[in-house]
């Protein structure tokens, strides 16, 4: 029988090389192990080598044991689970040390049955990083974290994970351990075919700052994604190396106002005055978010020679770029007011001084107001205008078909100059309580003899 199952074990056949593998079974070890062996030696086949370890599982003896462990190393996951498997089944605790490596399989199904198996022999970890290994592979890789670098090796096994997001949900815990060790295969990761795993290796290796990543990340800023693109352009700036300035102005241009903004936000960490003339033309940009970190950026540079844009900006239809604006101009030139930059600028704000939106008309005035040039200080201006920007808001008012909306512009209006004539026709209001409130207006009451013999 030896001799025939031998032929049949050197088949060209995988179907008849199986078979002759089950017959094995029942055998004695000291027959059936060294047949496997050689069979081994240049098996090709998955399932002989599967039957192969299900009857190794059933042969006692350190020789059939370590044929087994051998086989842990295999990078076929079909074939480590069958490992675990017939280890589990021989209940063996010495073999549960083992199967440890097996814990950061970047299979789900190995992993976890892995566990199932060291737990059904008993098995407790015996360092840190052991302990990590079995949270990983347990899937609670939020309490491998808890174990500090310990857990850097096991994390880094699940980057070759087949699920992405347990490759973004370790990158993410690479990046708050913040050991260096986890620099290179985070750089790896960067060619991960998943966009979404890209953008989580790149964010992490801006946060863990290390000069290696620098290099790889460049090429990131020509991705097709938007994503993946932000993201690099976001961690090039906590390198500090001025010599990624000249990748990133391009990207002042891109498309997608995500990867302007984060662009900005890294050249003003970079402290670099050269990029100030390109910064400076994105307070003119479509998206107000730009504009409003291209102002904070130019802050942040302090480079006096943005005064003029800055000035323009003052005006922008956002509030909140105009107040960027305003705390930048503090931070380049204190006395920004008195210079020639500013006063350049007075046609722009004299037109924004007349603008429909009420915020701009207001900034307008009071950035007049600061160069010596606001209405006030211009009367034939303000009587030709007859009422400032509140006026001109509140006198739209007047006509409201709410009674009650009338009668707020009145009280409202009676506390600016030069608003009679404009409150006299509301006397003959056909609301009374609209009525009532023009002829209490004080400018429209009829003077006393008293004051008029004075």
């Amino acid at each position: 029988m030896s001799w025939f199952i031998r032929r049949q074990l050197r088949s060209k056949s995988g179907r008849i090389r199986r078979q002759a593998v089950h017959s094995l079974r029942g055998m004695p070890a000291e027959t059936v192990v060294p047949l496997i062996e050689a069979l081994l030696t240049s098996e090709d086949q998955r399932e002989v080598v599967i039957a192969a370890v299900e009857v190794l599982s059933g042969c006692a003896g350190a020789s059939a044991t370590k044929l087994l462990l051998g086989l842990v190393g295999t990078p076929d996951s079909e074939v480590q689970l069958a490992v675990v498997e017939a280890i589990g089944r021989r209940g063996d605790r010495a073999l549960a040390s083992g199967l440890t490596p097996l814990m950061a399989s970047p299979e789900p199904a190995v992993r976890g049955r892995t566990v199932q198996v060291l737990k059904q022999l008993g098995w407790h970890p015996k360092t840190r990083e052991e302990e990590a290994a079995f949270w990983v592979a347990s899937g609670d890789i939020r309490r491998a974290a808890f174990l500090g670098a310990a857990a850097v090796g096991p994390l880094t096994s699940v980057l070759g994970d087949t699920a992405f997001q347990r490759r973004v949900q370790a990158i993410n815990r690479l990046a708050d351990i913040g050991d260096s060790s986890a620099v290179k295969p985070l750089i790896l990761a960067l060619q991960d075919k998943d966009d979404v795993v890209r953008v989580a290796a790149a964010d992490a290796l801006g946060r863990l700052g290390d000069a290696r990543a620098k290099g790889p990340l460049l090429p990131l800023l020509k991705s097709r994604n938007s994503g993946v693109r932000t993201a690099a352009a976001s961690s090039l700036g906590a390198f500090e190396d001025a010599s990624v300035v000249d990748a990133l102005v391009p990207l002042l241009r891109d498309p997608h106002w995500e990867v302007r903004v984060a662009t900005l936000e890294s050249l003003g960490r970079l402290h670099d005055q050269r990029v100030t003339e390109a910064v400076a033309e994105c307070l003119r940009d479509s998206d107000r978010e730009v504009r409003e970190k291209a102002a904070e950026c130019i802050g942040v540079l302090g480079d006096a020679r943005a005064v003029g844009p800055l000035v323009d900006a003052l005006v922008d239809p956002d509030r909140f770029v105009r107040q960027w604006a305003r705390l930048a101009l503090q931070r380049v030139n204190p006395q920004w007011e008195t210079s020639p930059e500013a006063r350049a600028r007075l046609e722009v704000l004299r037109s924004a001084a007349t603008s429909g939106d009420f915020g701009v008309q207001y900034s307008a005035r009071e950035v007049l107001r600061a160069l010596g040039d606001s209405p006030d200080n211009r009367g034939k201006e303000r009587r030709a205008e007859g009422m400032d920007a509140l006026g001109d808001l509140l006198a739209g008012f007047l006509a409201d078909p709410d009674p009650s909306v009338r009668q707020a512009a009145v009280e409202a209006l009676v506390r600016l100059p030069n608003v009679a004539p404009m409150i006299e026709p509301l006397r003959h209001d056909p609301d009374e309580s609209v009525a009532r409130a023009a002829a209490r207006t004080p400018v429209l009451r009829p003077k006393t003899g008293r004051a008029e013999s004075v």
